[in-house]
C-alpha cells in the first residue's frame, strides 16, 4: 500500500423533498467542495479519480477548478456513464464492492469518494483498491452524511428515525415542518469517529476534516 496521506470533509448535507431546499444544499455543498480542494496542493498536471462519479457533473466541477487534465470516474450505473462520457470524462464500469480498479498501482493523485461509502457492500475492498492506486502521498477527499449531526440526535431524542435511513421499499417517513423522507438506500451509517477509524485501519492519515 502507497498511500501515505488521506483527505476527508464530513458533510451532513441531506437531500428533502423541497426542490428550493435541495437547491440550497447543492450550493452549499459545492461550496464546502470547492473550500476543500483549495487545500489540496497537486502536482503538475494531476491524475484524478472519481469513485462513484455517477452522471460526473461533479466530477467535472473538480476538474475545471484543479485545472486537471487528465480525469477518470468508475460507476457501476452505464446510463450514467454515457452520460459522464459525454462531459469528457474517461470511464469505466466498476463495482467497488467487488471488482479491482482497471488501473495500475500508484497511478492517481487524488481519488474522491463522494457520498458513496454509505453505499457499498463491501467499503473494506473499495478503499484496499483505491489506496493501492493512489500514489504515495496523495489524496483520499471522502464524504458522507454525519450519524452523530445534531439534528439526528433531536430526531431520535424525539423517536424519529434519522435522516437517510430508508425505512422500508414503499414507506416513508413524514418529518416536521413538511419534509418527506427520500429514499436513500444507504447500507451504513458513520460517525466522524467511526470513519476516522476505519480509514486509519486502511492506511490513510487523516489531514482535514
Amino acid at each position: 500500500m502507497g498511500e501515505d496521506h488521506g483527505i476527508i470533509m464530513e458533510t451532513s448535507l441531506q437531500s428533502v423533498d423541497d426542490l428550493g431546499l435541495r437547491m440550497s444544499q447543492m450550493n452549499s455543498k459545492y461550496l464546502a467542495l470547492e473550500a476543500l480542494l483549495s487545500r489540496i496542493k497537486l502536482q503538475h498536471e494531476p491524475k484524478i479519480l472519481d469513485v462513484g462519479c455517477g452522471t460526473g457533473e461533479v466530477t467535472l466541477f473538480i476538474k475545471n477548478k484543479l485545472r486537471a487534465e487528465h480525469i477518470y470516474g468508475v460507476d457501476m450505473d452505464e446510463t450514467a456513464l454515457r452520460s459522464a462520457k459525454d462531459k469528457g470524462i474517461t470511464v469505466f464500469k466498476v463495482d467497488v464492492s467487488r471488482e479491482a480498479l482497471p488501473f495500475p498501482n500508484n497511478f492517481f493523485d487524488l481519488c474522491t469518494l463522494l457520498d458513496v461509502i454509505e453505499h457499498l457492500e463491501n467499503p473494506d475492498y473499495a478503499l484496499k483498491e483505491i489506496n493501492r492506486v493512489l500514489r504515495r502521498g496523495g489524496y483520499l477527499m471522502l464524504t458522507s452524511p454525519n450519524m452523530a449531526a445534531w439534528y439526528n440526535r433531536l430526531l431520535l431524542l424525539f423517536g424519529m428515525p434519522i435522516l437517510g435511513i430508508d425505512l422500508s421499499k414503499e414507506v416513508r417517513c413524514k418529518y416536521p415542518f413538511g419534509v418527506t423522507q427520500v429514499m436513500s438506500n444507504h447500507r451504513r451509517f458513520y460517525t466522524l469517529n467511526s470513519i476516522t477509524s476505519l480509514l486509519e485501519f486502511h492506511g490513510f492519515r487523516v489531514i482535514d476534516k
